[in-house]
């Protein structure tokens, strides 16, 4: 055991000595393949494409956005969904598909509260 640490502190004092430094990094440069030049068309057509990606998502974004916008007749709607639709004059069966006429445009309201709040989702 001694003999092995007795080695080991004149190595540790000792500096390798190398007769061809460059030698390794040379071997190393030379194993390694030139990059192969890309073709003009071939970066172009890459940078068309990519740019044309961009332009249909922003386009869908916009149309998805355009979908949810509210124009008048639904404001209408919503308008509509508040008030009462019984009347005093009306039949039962009157009441009754006024009653549904509101359920129909109450949920074409929840409908459009999810678009909306879809929209905002990333």
């Amino acid at each position: 055991m001694e003999r092995i640490d007795d080695l080991m502190e004149r190595l540790k004092g000792q500096m390798p000595r190398v007769p061809d430094a460059d030698a390794l990094t040379d071997s190393i440069m030379a194993a390694i393949d030139t990059p192969k030049r890309i073709p003009m068309w071939l970066t172009a057509l890459r940078t068309v494409s990519s740019v044309a990606a961009v332009v249909l998502m922003l386009l869908f974004v916009h149309l998805e956005s355009k979908a949810v916008d509210t124009d008048d007749a639904s404001a209408d709607y919503l308008e509509v969904a508040s008030s009462s639709f019984e009347c005093e004059e009306c039949s039962p069966a009157e009441n009754y598909y006024l009653h549904i006429e509101k359920m129909r445009i109450m949920n074409e309201r929840k409908i459009l509260k999810k678009k909306i709040y879809a929209s905002f989702d990333f």
